[in-house]
């Protein structure tokens, strides 16, 4: 019987160890708190629209002044926008500041004017491995069961849609799971998910199938903007995230460290 009172314990003060432990792990936590940050120039500016060359490279938007965890804020990827009738325009691709009670939000806005044929974009905005949170910018990741994205979407307009997008192994993919309006937008377990291969140079994508994603060196949002009869093309986020739990051999060990400390406190 004595034995067996001590192992209850032992037990429910492991379990409550390992609690923490197999909680989720945040690797990219995109909000917006700074001033308003611009986008680099365009990389092709001509009467009919504008594009940012798709890099993991070179920044789209790079705040300089990020204190320790904001460093999601450096954001990657392209955009490409076009609008119908030739003009001089410089579309706004940025992190936007603005007053309350309206969320700050990482903005892309294209509006040259009263436009018949309206205005489009489509691209991605990437946050890069190297940038991630908690240990997880050196190593490996998996994505495994339990393993989620998320994302508020502020505001949009007609014909928007929104993709995830994760870099596997320097392979871009979107995802089968999309999102057409605003509000939060989440897969809550990536391992079943299906992708399809992105072209990050016109943003097109094939079919979706089964893909293992066990070397993943970036994480983002695809968007395409194609209003019908409106002369704006508006998208703007948030908040984006993802969240990993820990292997179970982490769990495990967490586990097995709790139980030994018991036992060598009974023993002593």
């Amino acid at each position: 019987m004595n034995s067996q009172k001590s192992i209850i314990p032992a037990l429910s003060l492991s379990a409550l160890l390992l609690t923490p432990i197999i909680n989720a792990a945040i690797v990219v936590d995109f909000t917006t708190n700074l001033g308003t940050t611009n986008s680099r120039a365009a990389d092709i500016n001509t009467q009919n629209g504008d594009t940012w060359n798709f890099s993991t490279t070179t920044a789209l938007i790079n705040d300089t002044t990020l204190s320790p965890g904001e460093s999601n804020k450096r954001v990657y990827g392209g955009v490409i926008t076009a609008w119908s009738t030739a003009q001089n325009y410089a579309p706004l691709n940025r992190i936007l500041d603005v007053a309350d009670p309206n969320p700050d939000r990482l903005q892309l806005q294209v509006n040259p004017g009263n436009l018949t044929g309206g205005t489009s974009a489509k691209g991605v905005w990437l946050w890069n491995k190297a940038d991630f949170l908690n240990g997880f910018s050196s190593g490996t990741l998996s994505i495994a069961a339990g393993d989620s994205l998320s994302l508020d979407i502020f505001q949009l307009s007609g014909g928007t849609s929104s993709r995830f997008v994760v870099n596997q192994a320097g392979t871009y993919y979107v995802s089968n799971a999309s999102r057409n309006t605003t509000g939060t937008f989440s897969i809550a377990d990536l391992s079943t998910q299906t992708w399809a291969a992105l072209n990050t140079t016109d943003y097109s994508f094939g079919s979706f199938s089964s893909v293992t994603l066990d070397d993943v060196q970036g994480v983002g949002v695809f968007f395409n903007l194609a209003p019908s009869g409106n002369n704006q093309s508006l998208y703007g986020i948030t908040d984006f995230q993802l969240n990993v739990v820990p292997e179970p051999s982490v769990a495990l060990m967490g586990g097995i460290g709790a139980l030994a400390l018991l036992r060598r406190r009974r023993v002593a």
